[in-house]
């Protein structure tokens, strides 16, 4: 049991870090969105999972 509970654990962790890059690495159509996304999914790392799917309707 306590392999899955790592296994999950590692895979949000790799999507957090996916979204950080994504946001820093990638020019948004405003800046005040990229800025509000950095500093969401920085402190808040379940909105990396919700970043994924808009990601596309942000980015130029």
């Amino acid at each position: 049991m306590a392999t899955y509970s790592i296994f999950i654990i590692i895979i949000v962790i790799a999507i957090w870090f996916y979204s950080l890059f994504s946001i820093i690495s990638n020019k948004f159509k405003n800046e005040k969105e990229k800025t509000f996304w950095l500093i969401g999914v920085g402190f808040m790392p379940i909105l990396a999972m919700l970043y994924i799917f808009v990601k596309k309707d942000l980015i130029k």
